[in-house]
């Protein structure tokens, strides 16, 4: 067992195991409406605010309009030219729009084998991402009819599960390599939850037996599975959720004294209406793990962080104290909320931004030198955010994250889209 002790002095590398997911593509959101949903069809008109399936808007770009973060814009079937709009934006940005929805379900979720939402004038890089959302590329609205259509945009992500190979010329097996080998992937039919597609992993050694796992979000749950010998992945369990394309995922190690040994957590996020934040219980590991709770004070989010730990290890830098931050949940448009980890199980809402608008993404780091004289009276060392917002970066001292305090922001005039970063 790896002690706190020896946590704060090693440094040795650890082998890193990857996990390949084959990726089918298909997208789905809740059926509950009432966080506004947007729907657009052929049949509709851009009138209104596009609330309503039965009276829906024609276009995309004017659903996005109407849209506020955190709704979802559902998609019928048809072609769609998105000819001049920000690609970038549209696919990641703070609303977000899902194809493969239709009356016979009454929108309830996206089916893009059945429903083929095809947009047109996206370039061809982004047909993988498009597939995730549920929708078929076409390079123009003339090729769209003329039957010239693709979903899903090359075979590897199709791929079923191979043995494992060396990077050669730039492939290892069938997908694109640079200087890392193949090891084995879990096709997603192999998932005992039968996903039709992923959005995220992340990965955490046990630091009681140093076995070493992935924590995958699928669309309809999170996935755990042991990597430990990388040529043979098991999953252990999956812990189910609301159906997303979209799971976002991170690990907090913590020492437990009374037990002397360590316990782990995963916490995770959805895009889904009335999910909340889950946070999974992985001390059973290997044998298994599951839901410890939910936390309601929020229906749906985009990213989730935690701060002040060691990334090789999830476990706490020493001195600090871990804190977790929500991004664009569907509360106060979507600003960051930081949640005490000092129960780990039952995260607790501490508080938020007190003015900015939509988070997609952060990190953090700790000064300790002569820049937190920049930082609020006395905070040294100093806890700073880093905020990404979309049109601007943030810096926040939460070092007392009951009283937040904007230190600066910056941005770049030419920019599209900030969407995230981290700290050298």
């Amino acid at each position: 067992m790896v002690t706190p002790r020896r946590i704060a002095t090693m440094h040795r590398a650890r082998a890193l195991s990857l996990v390949l997911l084959a990726l089918t593509s298909s997208a789905a959101a809740s059926h509950d409406e009432s966080i506004g949903a947007r729907f657009v069809e052929l049949r509709g008109a851009d009138a209104g605010n596009c609330l309503d399936h039965h009276a829906p808007c024609v276009s995309i770009q004017y659903a996005l309009a109407q849209a506020e973060p955190g709704n979802t814009v559902k998609v019928g079937a048809g072609i769609f030219d998105l000819s001049g709009v920000d690609t970038e934006a549209f696919l990641h940005g703070p609303v977000h729009a899902t194809g493969g929805y239709g009356d016979a379900d009454h929108y309830y979720e996206s089916r893009p084998l059945q429903v083929q939402s095809i947009v047109a004038g996206v370039d061809a890089r982004y047909r993988n991402a498009l597939a995730v959302r549920g929708f078929y590329w076409a390079e123009s609205v003339a090729a769209a009819r003329r039957n010239e259509f693709s979903f899903a945009g090359g075979t590897a992500l199709q791929a079923t599960a191979t043995a494992p190979a060396d990077c050669t010329q730039g492939f290892a097996a069938q997908f694109p390599c640079r200087n890392i080998a193949f090891q084995s992937q879990i096709p997603l039919a192999q998932f005992s939850s039968r996903p039709v597609s992923a959005a995220n992993v992340w990965g955490f050694v046990d630091l009681n037996d140093n076995r070493e796992y992935a924590v995958v979000g699928l669309r309809n749950g999170t996935a755990i599975v042991e990597v430990t010998d990388p040529a043979n992945p098991r999953e252990v369990v999956t812990v189910p959720g609301n159906p997303s394309p979209w799971r976002e995922v991170k690990v907090y190690q913590v020492f437990d004294a009374g037990a002397n040994r360590w316990r782990a957590y995963a916490y995770v996020t959805t895009e889904a209406a009335n999910s909340g934040l889950q946070t999974i219980d992985m001390s059973g590991l290997p044998q298994t793990a599951g839901l410890a709770s939910t936390n309601l004070d929020t229906s749906s989010q985009h990213t989730l962080y935690v701060s002040n730990i060691d990334y090789e290890t999830n476990a706490a830098l020493p001195g600090a104290t871990p804190m977790l931050f929500v991004a664009g949940s569907n509360l106060s448009p979507g600003s960051w909320r930081a949640y005490s980890l000092a129960n780990p199980a039952f995260p607790q809402f501490v508080g938020s931004a007190p003015l900015g608008g939509y988070m997609h993404d952060s990190t953090s780091l700790v000064v300790t030198d002569a820049r937190t004289a920049q930082c609020a009276p006395g905070h040294n060392p100093c806890e700073v955010l880093v905020d990404f917002n979309v049109d601007q970066v943030q810096l926040w001292d939460v070092t007392n994250e009951l009283q937040p305090v904007l230190l600066g922001s910056a941005t770049n005039p030419n920019n599209r889209y900030i969407h995230s970063g981290w700290p050298t």
